[in-house]
């Protein structure tokens, strides 16, 4: 397993990247319980130019269940561990 963090020239950010048996896990970090569409912007934008290598991103944050999320995962922090 390696971890990468990602930033693009047009400052396009992600968290962390996974890379496990061939396949990208992009993951987000947020303070926030109420997630909004930009929360996941990055990680799509990423996703889109990983290509089929890249995994639905995962946005840890402090939310009580696990959900679907503008084709991402809000994960709860408590999960991680």
């Amino acid at each position: 397993m390696k971890l990468y963090y990602w930033r693009s020239k047009s400052g396009i950010e992600v968290d962390l990247i996974v890379d496990r048996d061939a396949r990208l896990y992009p993951i987000e970090v947020k303070a926030t319980s109420t997630l909004l569409p930009p929360h996941a912007e990055s990680l799509n934008k990423w996703r889109a130019l990983a290509g089929s290598n890249s995994e639905k991103g995962i946005i840890f944050a402090p939310v009580p269940h696990r959900f679907s999320f503008k084709e991402c995962y809000a994960v709860p922090w408590n999960d991680i561990f």
